[in-house]
């Protein structure tokens, strides 16, 4: 099913699913780039890390993966500046780009240590997860404990050095590693602590017939050490119409032309999906926070989404925390 009326997004989408399978049109495809600053990364990260303290408070990581980084790497510049003794990287495509992330290092510096308060809904009015209060969360760190601020000059030194000559190898002795594309072994079994991820999983790839999503969750489950923890936000809606999930509407058929060929592109999985993906794949889910919002009417969604539960249809974005068994 297609959308009886034809409008304008619905043809740019296609025309974009198209395009998408001409390499010469679509060759260097690298996603948005250029927007992240110091101040976003420094606010996902420390919304993050309160809820996950929250769920698991004598939780403290020592290696931790992003999936999907995007265009910065600044999200693990704030966890080596807070917690961690290094990060590695994942994406499809290599957006990040190192100048910048030198700019975002220092802005993380000065956040961290003037302990700036979690920049909020003023600042940021669509992020998510909201948190109860934006005040510096002062009881996360202690100056000898295993959460503690490091602004001490050889660690920046090291994350500078790490951030310019970045290699596509992952090291042990490096602080941060960055790698595209990456795969179910390019990391080793049960070495990481934590793996977070911010509006990143929609965009994996997820078909009856082979699912790149529900392969992430298993790398998952085989990267996590016992008691690791991954903390996911994950956006269901889809912009440019007054639904959420307006994109529910299309068949699966006319769902995989408007995706095309390109490498990360909105999955249409709804949040009872994710969480069957967690038991699935040895996670005890020890926090879910919803956003609810009105949607389309079930009658009008296609065949595959008219059984998903009643909760489905109403949350337009979830954050997850969930630790492995």
């Amino acid at each position: 099913m297609i959308p009886t009326k034809m409008d304008t997004m619905t043809l740019r989408l296609m025309l974009g699913g198209l395009k998408s399978y001409f390499p010469v049109l679509h060759a260097g495809y690298r996603g948005a780039v250029g927007h992240t600053t110091g101040a976003y990364c420094y606010s996902v990260w420390m919304r993050h890390l309160s809820i996950i303290m929250r769920a698991v408070p004598t939780f403290a990581p020592r290696v931790v993966v992003e999936l999907g980084p995007g265009d910065s790497l600044g999200l693990g510049c704030a966890a080596l500046l807070s917690v961690a003794d290094q990060y590695i990287g994942l994406d499809v495509v290599e957006h990040a780009d190192p100048d910048r992330d030198l700019k975002v290092l220092d802005e993380l510096v000065d956040l961290f240590e003037h302990h700036a308060p979690i920049p909020d809904e003023r600042v940021f009015p669509n992020l998510e997860p909201k948190l109860q209060s934006y005040r510096f969360p002062n009881r996360l760190f202690t100056d000898d404990g295993p959460r503690r601020i490091r602004l001490d000059p050889t660690r920046l030194d090291a994350i500078r050095a790490a951030l310019v000559e970045r290699q596509g190898v992952l090291y042990d002795n490096m602080p941060i590693g960055y790698t595209a594309p990456w795969g179910p072994r390019t990391l080793d079994r049960q070495s990481v602590d934590l793996v977070i991820t911010q509006a990143a999983l929609q965009d994996i790839g997820h078909e009856p017939a082979k699912s790149e999503l529900a392969g992430a969750f298993q790398a998952m489950s085989r990267w996590l050490k016992k008691g690791g923890v991954m903390s996911h936000q994950i956006n269901f809606a889809f912009p440019g119409y007054p639904e959420w999930n307006h994109h529910w509407r299309y068949s699966d058929a006319a769902w995989r032309l408007v995706r095309g060929h390109r490498p990360f592109f909105e999955n249409r999985v709804s949040l009872s999906t994710y969480l069957a993906l967690c038991e699935e794949n040895d996670f005890e889910v020890v926090s879910v926070k919803r956003v609810e919002k009105d949607g389309i009417p079930r009658e009008k969604a296609a065949p595959r989404f008219q059984d998903l539960p009643e909760q489905d249809f109403r949350t337009s974005s979830a954050h997850i925390v969930a630790v492995r068994r």
